[in-house]
């Protein structure tokens, strides 16, 4: 009795292990996608050589194998998932597709090195000591990591004058919303021999400095209830101030005739709910600029 059972305990398991071979239907073929990956924002996810191409199998030499990315939801911040759809067709006109997702991330905060401090040489005069007029290294903050992000960065000027010398004290804030809205302040010093002329225009400290048409950075950014925009007007001008929600719907509006120097405006929530990245924009009869901020709950 105990052959017989092992017999029969064979037979009711053995077609377990038994696979259907069926015929190859002639000019069939397969195509096997690249495995889904993870890459930081900062890659280049459109090289193939980073993602990775599709292998076609069974096809003859004659075959064609293309891409396109069929969806794409990225967010601000430039994370999201991207479906990518490769195609292959053979020499009879067959075809057959296959997906890979590629998740696309962002890995830690911005990495920035700010201006260092700075003496210039010879008389100036403070247009000369502008970001862009300033060697390398002492004009603007370099990004070197999370350059995939909407890094807000700006900064505001402080003029003092003794004698036949100046000092500019710049405060630099850069805001990373990517990073849950973290800020960053940064002091640079810039100094100088006082030049009395600077294209028929004399020095004039902050607070009178006219300057040229300038739209600031709101501070603080980001904000939960009210923040300051500033702007620098060079001549007297009738300006307007609209804020907008990122669908562009009008939120606040601003309008009035301003004389020559810095301004600041008060732009409150007045209770809205919601937070997200809103958009300023200053418009003169001459220059127009806009800037973003992020308002937060």
């Amino acid at each position: 009795m105990r052959f017989q059972l092992s017999a029969i305990i064979l037979l009711v398991a053995s077609p377990i292990f038994l696979k259907a071979q069926g015929p190859r239907v002639e000019g069939s073929f397969d195509i096997v996608p690249p495995k889904d990956i993870l890459v930081e924002c900062v890659e280049d996810y459109n090289d193939l050589s980073v993602t990775g191409n599709a292998t076609v199998i069974g096809a003859d030499d004659n075959y064609k194998l293309s891409h396109k990315d069929i969806s794409a939801t990225l967010n601000d911040c430039g994370e999201g998932v991207i479906t990518r759809r490769f195609s292959a067709t053979n020499s009879n006109g067959q075809v057959v597709n296959a997906d890979q997702k590629i998740q696309v991330i962002k890995k830690g905060p911005a990495s920035v090195q700010f201006p260092a401090s700075y003496c210039a040489p010879g008389p100036r005069h403070p247009k000369d000591l502008q970001p862009d007029k300033l060697p390398e290294g002492y004009g603007r903050p370099i990004v070197y990591q999370g350059g995939c992000n909407n890094l807000e960065i700006g900064y505001e000027d402080e003029v003092m004058k003794k004698e036949k010398r100046f000092w500019i004290l710049r405060k630099w804030t850069l805001c990373d919303p990517c990073n849950r809205g973290q800020c960053e302040t940064y002091n640079q010093l810039l100094a100088a021999e006082y030049s009395p002329v600077f294209g028929g225009h004399d020095f004039q400290e902050s607070g009178n400095n006219t300057g040229s048409f300038d739209l600031l950075q709101n501070r603080p950014n980001p904000f939960s209830e009210g923040t300051v925009i500033g702007f620098v007007l060079p001549k007297t001008a009738y300006i307007h101030l609209a804020v907008q929600s990122v669908d562009g719907r009008v939120l606040q509006t601003y309008e009035g005739e301003y004389p020559a120097g810095y301004h600041e405006i008060t732009y409150n929530t007045q209770g809205r709910a919601g937070e997200g990245i809103l958009f300023y924009t200053l418009t003169t009869p001459t220059d127009k600029a806009t800037k973003r901020m992020v308002l937060t709950w």
